[in-house]
């Protein structure tokens, strides 16, 4: 049996404690998003594009290759609780009863509520056929000051694991400006 040197135990250790800490690694190398107008802020992956599209701010991440046709993304959209009487609660449940009448071949996955920026947000994970193509979503509500904030996350069912990580790490950073 061959012998290995201990530089090299030391180096094989250390890369693979580095492959446990890739999602730290990629916050390493994010980029900071502020947009005062819409009191928000977040992180996200440096290869990532960011536009507006209509109310919609969308993060999106690169084609992973020839067969990659779509582009996963996190969308951020803000719009004035004035128009929606009632507490964001309501304004959820409203929400997710629109998308089940709306939305074909919608299958709830999870459902709950947990802390985000400080606030209870609701989540929602689900997968649905807006079109003719499958895709599974994951939706984050909360409220801040008026104001309701919609993250979707947006993938193919194929690759939604693979970029969520990223994606937590995105909504984990996600913060209200003043």
């Amino acid at each position: 049996m061959k012998r290995i040197s201990v530089p090299t135990i030391i180096s094989l250790a250390l890369c693979l404690s580095l492959l446990g800490s890739l999602p730290a690694l990629a916050a390493a190398k994010s980029q900071l998003y502020r947009d005062p107008k819409l009191k928000f802020s977040l992180r996200y992956p440096s290869g990532y594009t960011v536009k507006t599209v209509g109310s919609a701010v969308v993060f999106s991440a690169p084609l992973s290759g020839r067969g990659d046709t779509f582009p996963e993304s996190l969308n951020v959209v803000v719009v004035g609780m004035a128009d929606y009487p009632g507490s964001v609660e309501s304004f959820y449940l409203r929400s997710k009863k629109s998308l089940m009448e709306t939305m074909p071949y919608l299958r709830i996955i999870d459902e709950e509520t947990a802390q985000m920026a400080g606030r209870t947000a609701w989540r929602l994970h689900y997968t649905a056929v807006p079109n003719t193509t499958a895709f599974e979503f994951l939706q984050v509500l909360l409220e801040y000051r008026g104001l309701a904030y919609l993250l979707t996350y947006t993938a193919q069912p194929g690759s939604y694991e693979q970029y969520l990580p990223a994606i937590e790490e995105m909504l984990a950073s996600f913060s209200f400006i003043d």
